[in-house]
């Protein structure tokens, strides 16, 4: 049995090749963090170990993930989260499992720091500035910005036009213009399908120019 002053308080793994020195590779140091690519791992702050890799992490051809049952009985009671490789078994996924045992809430959430940012519930509604979200999804405030455009056409002599958005993008508003004659009435000027804005002049009275203008977007 080794003296107290020979009790190790870490263990380095290393390696070396003909044409160098020993590298170190990994280690665990006394409170049992391991560190893989750093010779100083952190710790929680609560004093929990934990695994410091500086560098990336792969995942390959982690089919077993797609045939585990996290519902079943050995899970029942067992809070967790895995990190895995095509759980569909077809679709080549990369799969990330929450685990909600004993009664707990699961989901996912993503931090900057102790601020949750995103929160995912096991329902699948997605919160943004908010940690409960209700809907599919919750913003919890603030405004949300896309890009738009504006698509116009001109009908000549009639009393009836459309304008259509560009393929892929949906109709979220319109408008018309007969002759620039404001006093013109207009018994309907509205969406027609997805993608399409329709105006009708009242009593189908014709205009010389009738402008009809479609606000569109990548959403709907």
């Amino acid at each position: 049995t080794p003296g107290a002053t020979f009790v190790p308080s870490r263990m380095i793994f290393s390696t070396s090749s003909a044409s160098a020195g020993m590298t170190e590779r990994m280690r665990i140091d006394s409170s049992g963090n391991v560190g893989i690519g750093t010779a100083a791992p952190r710790s929680t702050s609560i004093g929990l170990p934990v695994l410091d890799v500086n560098g990336p992490i792969a995942v390959t051809n982690y089919a077993n993930l797609g045939w585990e049952d996290f519902t079943a009985a050995n899970w029942a009671s067992v809070g967790g989260g895995v990190v895995g490789w095509n759980k569909t078994g077809s679709a080549g996924e990369m799969s990330f499992v929450a685990v909600s045992g004993g009664g707990a809430d699961g989901g996912f959430s993503f931090y900057d720091r102790n601020a949750q940012l995103i929160r995912v519930t096991k329902n699948g509604n997605v919160g943004i500035g908010t940690t409960s979200p209700a809907e599919k999804l919750d913003l919890g405030g603030g405004n949300v910005k896309m890009g738009y455009e504006i698509i116009t056409n001109t009908c000549s002599n009639t009393y009836n036009c459309t304008a259509t958005c560009s393929a892929g993008k949906y109709v979220l508003g319109g408008g018309n213009n007969c002759n620039g004659d404001a006093s013109v009435a207009f018994t309907s000027s509205m969406p027609t399908s997805a993608s399409t804005w329709r105006a009708w002049t009242l009593n189908s009275v014709n205009c010389a120019s009738l402008i009809v203008y479609a606000i569109c977007a990548n959403m709907r």
